[in-house]
């Protein structure tokens, strides 16, 4: 598990477990594997949601079988119910649904209309602020069609505040303490 595609010049996606499973992480933790997280998660009483944002890969084939691959092993678990997903690629998302059709999963590269996201079948759309800005019709759309938004990356409060008029549904912020505040005011003022 790995946000990004390389850890200290070990790419992910083209390397074994041998060579991953030794890379510390800045905080001296070993990289975790998704069977670490979902152990953890299967364990925890907590609400809190796993959010797994299954990379594009070197081909369709192997998008494909990694978000087949996540998906399996949640359901072994029996998680369904404490994970989401997200992805860039379409073939991804679409995989996830195929393998569990009451998976929750937003597209998160904001060249789809929310219409072609539902009709998809897929339950969200999660895209940049630009993106939702020049498109700001897909909220009431989004809304309409059932379908939830979560606006990414929001860096400032103006951006917060804008985002939760608008209704996005989530926000992904890095100032998670002050989306909070100004949800919570939202809410009671509303």
């Amino acid at each position: 598990m790995n946000h990004d595609a390389s850890y200290n010049g070990v790419t992910i996606q083209s390397s074994t477990y041998a060579q991953c499973k030794d890379l510390t992480l800045s905080n001296g933790e070993k990289m975790p594997t998704l069977d670490d997280l979902l152990k953890i998660l299967k364990n925890s009483s907590s609400q809190t949601k796993l959010i797994i944002e299954v990379k594009s890969h070197s081909t369709t084939a192997r998008t494909q079988a990694a978000a087949a691959a996540a998906v399996n092993l949640v359901k072994q678990y029996g998680l369904q119910n404490k994970v989401e997903y997200i992805a860039f690629s379409w073939d991804a998302c679409t995989k996830i649904k195929s393998v569990d059709s009451s998976a929750k999963v937003a597209y998160l590269n904001g060249d789809k209309t929310p219409q072609q996201v539902k009709n998809a079948g897929l339950t969200g759309i999660d895209y940049e602020i630009g993106t939702m800005r020049n498109n700001s019709s897909w909220f009431a759309a989004a809304r309409n069609l059932g379908i939830t938004v979560n606006v990414w990356t929001l860096r400032s409060v103006s951006d917060i505040i804008e985002m939760i008029n608008r209704g996005a549904d989530y926000l992904t912020t890095d100032m998670p303490l002050d989306a909070m505040k100004y949800k919570r005011h939202y809410d009671l003022n509303q």
